[in-house]
């Protein structure tokens, strides 16, 4: 799958889970966990970055905070809400 078809996918299935509500303030990583077990892996994992930047360009996604995060061991990463 191409990385476009990936984000459109990815882009789909991330706000269908903000509209149905009840998303945990969030690391991008532990949102694209969630996401990948629908749509796959991303061919390059920072194609999920135009994801989140999408949804937060709209205010579906708003950056809360920092949190220590597992993929870039331990340093702060933005936490995003869905709103």
């Amino acid at each position: 799958m191409s990385d476009l078809a990936w984000i459109e996918r990815a882009e789909a299935e991330l706000r269908r889970r903000v509209r149905a509500g009840g998303l945990p303030d969030s690391l991008a990583e532990e949102l694209l966990d969630q996401v990948a077990l629908i749509v796959g892996e991303p061919n390059d994992r920072r194609a999920w970055g135009r994801v989140i930047q999408l949804l937060a360009g709209e205010g579906a996604l708003k950056h809360v905070g920092y949190r220590r995060a597992r993929s870039s061991n331990g340093s702060p990463k933005p936490v995003w809400r869905a709103m």
